[in-house]
């Protein structure tokens, strides 16, 4: 078919224009269990919330820079909760409603040897958010809960894993 790009010959943008993204640490129950040692704060407590800027957001096979005094970089694949309108106080029977879809990130942090904590420094940079490549209806995905999830770098698959190790399920958080 003539005028159709390579998958690599194009700059892929995040999926959406995000605003602030709000996102959730320690929702995983064996990423909960490997962190143990190091945590103040079980499964039982509230999800860790903590913030990125639209500057972390980057497209689908997105350029992620090491910073220069950093030598190893984490990842973690997540799937990525879509809120297609405003909401607050949205009771858990009536949440899924406001979900618009879902789309994948790889939330990238620069690993603290002695304390797990999301700050700007260790988890916010820009260009740490790589996302996409698309959005998936809601409509498309009746059991979010029960999604396989996988990140490949460079081609090689880093890291399985499945949206049914989450500690609550997406309609609670």
């Amino acid at each position: 078919v003539r005028g159709l790009l390579a998958e690599d010959a194009v700059v892929w943008l995040p999926p959406f224009e995000a605003g602030t993204v709000i996102a959730l640490g320690l929702n995983y129950a064996d990423h909960v269990k490997e962190l143990s040692k190091e945590l103040t704060v079980t499964a039982k407590d509230e999800p860790l919330a903590f913030l990125k800027s639209p500057g972390a957001l980057i497209g689908h096979r997105g350029q992620t820079r090491r910073p220069a005094d950093v030598k190893f970089m984490h990842y973690e694949c997540e799937l990525a909760v879509v809120i297609g309108r405003s909401a607050k106080n949205v009771e858990r029977a009536d949440a899924m409603r406001f979900v618009a879809g879902y789309t994948v990130v790889n939330d990238i942090s620069v690993p603290h040897a002695s304390v797990y904590r999301p700050s700007m420094r260790f988890k916010c940079r820009d260009g740490f958010c790589p996302m996409g490549p698309a959005i998936v209806a809601r409509a498309m995905v009746p059991a979010p809960d029960a999604l396989g999830i996988t990140i490949a770098i460079d081609g090689e698959t880093v890291q399985r894993s499945s949206t049914a190790g989450l500690v609550r399920p997406v309609a609670q958080l």
